[in-house]
């Protein structure tokens, strides 16, 4: 066999990406900018960051549901069209979240039968409608295609809901919490009837979406209730809620769903706080209030109320007004009135998306802060290491790219205090990943990237990703992962190009472009000649990992893997595992490619490598 490379993972530091943030000094959650969207409807980004929804009214005024994603302007409606055992297209869909999975999308929809008060106008149905009541609950999948019902809500039958607000989904997505009205009498239960908080498991059972297990956790008289969104801890609700004979004055509560326990945020039974969100690390809430209009007993009464978006943090302290809709001389002040409603987070939780209310029409606003005001450690990325795939596997050198991943200031690759004993480290100056529950293997820690080697053992189709930077704990991300998940280790040019990593037999030189990098000297392949390159996630050889170990040795199982230069196939006499995650191919370049920059590719077991991978080739 050739020889194999001395250090299978310096290239990491390398090519390690930076991200700018804030200037110092400058508080990142001051509001820079307040404009109008340019879609006017409630946008909510999916987990994996790059999809999103709009919930706006198509041409008939019927709230739909539109997909897209980011660098397109593409929208492309679900829920327009009928679909086998999905709700009719002129029934209302609202109230959109997606699972943390991303598979799925939750969301509100006009029954087909219900019971409207006599004499009730289209406007107040419209809003009826948009507060919850007369619906079930459904799942879609983010192609439209696949509809399932997951309530059986009806008017009129005691001790069956005739809605529900939410769900909130815990960040593992294994249980969800909405509210339901269980008696519409606002004269018994002012103004808004006698809601009950309702938590359920939840799993997909043969690919089908499912609640179990449904239990009444409302807080002992509290008719009043409203889910808003869990904290990153998996087990911290916010929710709006009002124990008093008057819910007007509601306010912003907490409840652990494990221990019960509750916490009044808010605590101005006076004054109407509602529609609380906590921002993707947690640490922020932001919501709606008539706090700025206390004074005024009017601002907090459900005909006359004024509201502007608040800003907290998790503990209720340090409020903070963002916007002035009611208040003359500001950009978005309107005579015509209009109440701050409902606020979604943009994941980067450097933006919010919020809409104010016209009943029964809605207008929507962007919100960007200076910085990443709810965005302290948070994960945007998992993703194999090469090529930003967003797919990992078993034993595979993935990176994790977000903010405050380390603490600020350190970057480095593992180093010799961290192997205890002579074990590969799994925690780095105070951080840690965990990949489906288990410890990975850190390589180098950054604020913004953290390479890992992820653990040998199977993974589930979408595996939990967490990471830990000194006590302060990430979201939780779902990623997707395959038995192998292909790639070379590549360098990526000044320009943009990506060229993969790997070194002449001859004399154990870098093998691409003489320009390839500052400081390496690396030399084109030639026609006919012996080279080697180094790859990861290529998947189980004969001989077992065992996890944490210093050393991994071992051969691929034959027919070893396809590879092709300028799709000319090359011949490949060895393929394996000759350190921790990290594979190599040795192969003889096809006598007749020609010269250039010509694409690499290869497969194994049905898997490819990453796409628009080069090699340089010259006579």
């Amino acid at each position: 066999m050739a020889a194999r490379f001395s250090s299978a993972c310096a290239w990491l530091a390398i090519a390690l990406a930076s991200v700018g943030g804030p200037l110092a000094g400058q508080d990142p959650c001051t509001v820079s900018q307040l404009t109008k969207s340019a879609l006017q409807g409630l946008k909510v980004y999916a987990p994996d960051r790059r999809r999103f929804l709009i919930n706006m009214p198509d041409s008939a005024g019927t709230p739909q549901i539109y997909i897209s994603q980011d660098g397109s302007s593409n929208l492309v409606c679900i829920t327009c069209v009928q679909r086998l055992n999905g709700p009719k297209p002129e029934r209302f869909k609202m109230q959109p979240h997606w699972h943390p999975s991303g598979n799925w999308i939750f969301l509100a929809v006009e029954r087909d039968d219900y019971t409207p008060p006599p004499f009730a106008t289209k406007d107040y149905i419209d809003g009826q409608l948009q507060n919850g009541i007369w619906t079930n609950m459904w799942a879609v999948s983010p192609d439209g295609m696949a509809w399932f019902r997951l309530t059986d809500f009806k008017s009129g039958v005691p001790g069956v809901a005739d809605g529900f607000t939410g769900p909130a989904f815990t960040p593992d997505g294994t249980k969800a919490v909405w509210s339901q009205i269980m008696d519409g009498n606002i004269f018994v239960y002012y103004p808004f009837g006698r809601w009950e908080l309702t938590q359920a498991d939840f799993d997909t059972p043969n690919g089908i979406p499912t609640f179990s297990n449904l239990r009444n956790i409302t807080p002992p008289g509290m008719n009043w209730n409203e889910p808003g969104n869990f904290h990153p801890d998996n087990e911290t609700l916010l929710f709006t809620g009002s124990n008093q004979a008057d819910a007007e004055g509601m306010d912003l509560y907490t409840l652990n769903t494990r221990t019960a326990k509750l916490v009044d945020l808010t605590n101005s039974p006076t004054v109407w706080d509602e529609h609380g969100v906590f921002s993707p690390d947690g640490e922020k809430i932001i919501f709606m209030s008539a706090y700025p209009y206390r004074s005024d007993p009017s601002s907090s009464q459900i005909l006359t109320i004024k509201t502007e978006f608040m800003l907290m943090n998790k503990d209720g302290s340090n409020l903070t007004q963002l916007t002035h809709f009611r208040q003359p001389g500001y950009p978005e002040y309107s005579s015509a009135g209009g109440i701050a409603s409902t606020a979604e987070w943009n994941p980067n939780g450097g933006t919010v998306y919020l809409s104010r209310l016209f009943f029964p029409a809605y207008e929507y606003w962007d919100l960007n802060f200076q910085g990443d005001c709810g965005d302290n450690t948070l994960i945007s990325l998992v993703g194999n290491a090469f090529g930003d795939t967003p797919v990992i596997a078993p034993n595979t050198w993935v990176e994790i790219k977000g903010a405050s991943l380390a603490p600020v200031g350190d970057r480095r690759i593992w180093q010799g205090p961290d192997f205890a004993n002579n074990r590969l480290p799994t925690q780095m100056d105070g951080v840690s990943v965990t990949v489906n529950g288990k410890n990975a293997y850190l390589y180098y820690i950054s604020p913004t990237q953290v390479n890992i080697l992820t653990p040998p053992d199977p993974l589930p189709t979408f595996p939990q990703v967490q990471l830990t930077n000194n006590g302060v704990t990430s979201n939780l991300v779902f990623v997707e992962a395959q038995p192998l998940s292909l790639s070379f280790f590549e360098f990526v040019s000044s320009g943009g190009f990506h060229y993969v990593y790997g070194r002449h037999v001859s004399n154990n030189g870098i093998i691409g472009p003489p320009t390839l990098f500052p400081g390496l000297t690396s030399t084109p392949v030639k026609p006919g000649e012996a080279i080697y390159i180094a790859a990861t996630g290529f998947g189980p050889t004969d001989v077992q990992v065992s996890s944490g170990a210093l050393t991994q040795l071992g051969n691929l199982p034959q027919p070893f893997p396809v590879v092709k230069i300028g799709g000319i196939p090359a011949q490949v006499s060895f393929a394996g595992l000759v350190s921790v995650g990290t594979y190599q191919i040795n192969l003889v370049v096809p006598p007749g490619v020609p010269d250039g920059d010509l694409p690499l590719t290869a497969t194994y077991k049905g898997f490819s490598i990453q796409p628009n991978l080069l090699i340089t080739v010259q006579h």
